[in-house]
């Protein structure tokens, strides 16, 4: 019984430092990179966020009409990210998003009213915007 409870605490240590070495590994990982997104994606130490923008031109259209955008989000505090995203259709431009994330990998996006944005990110989008 002690082996079993000494081996299984073994375990545990050694996958808590993979986590640990993982989460540090993907910090400042190329925002492009598929093998980080799905790290994101699966690591249990990364928090969702949510982040905002107001929809640009993608960077790439599809014959499907499927699109690839490249932008900047910003957090609640006004801090920028630059995400990399794919819709099943083009966005209209203009409008907002908030999209949820862990790092560079998009869980998901909805289309949100300019008032329910947190003042500081408004501020951010708003300047960037020509």
């Amino acid at each position: 019984m002690k082996k079993i409870l000494l081996m299984l605490f073994i375990l545990l240590f050694i996958l808590i430092i993979m986590f640990l070495s993982i989460n540090n590994f993907t910090k400042n990982q190329d925002q492009d990179n598929e093998v980080t997104r799905i790290i994101n994606q699966l690591n249990p130490l990364i928090n969702e966020e949510k982040s905002y923008l107001k929809i640009g031109k993608p960077d790439e259209v599809f014959q499907n009409n499927d699109a690839i955008y490249s932008q900047s989000v910003y957090d609640k505090n006004g801090e920028k990210t630059i995400l990399t995203y794919s819709t099943p259709k083009v966005l209209k431009e203009g409008r907002y998003l908030e999209i949820k994330h862990k790092r560079n990998y998009v869980i998901t996006y909805s289309e949100i009213a300019k008032e329910n944005i947190p003042s500081e990110a408004l501020k951010e989008i708003e300047s960037e915007s020509p």
